[in-house]
């Protein structure tokens, strides 16, 4: 399995044969009380 994050500005990666939109997920950063946890915070996982 590879994970890799992209730009659909370019185009989505023409090799990769499931893509999951995942724009819909809230973003942690914009959240003033998870700003400054790391992504591995239980909090934001």
């Amino acid at each position: 399995i590879q994970v890799l994050s992209f730009g659909f500005k370019k185009g989505a990666p023409v090799d990769a044969d499931i893509i999951l939109d995942m724009r819909m997920l809230a973003n942690p950063h914009w959240d003033p009380d998870l700003r400054s946890h790391t992504g591995q915070a239980q909090e934001v996982i």
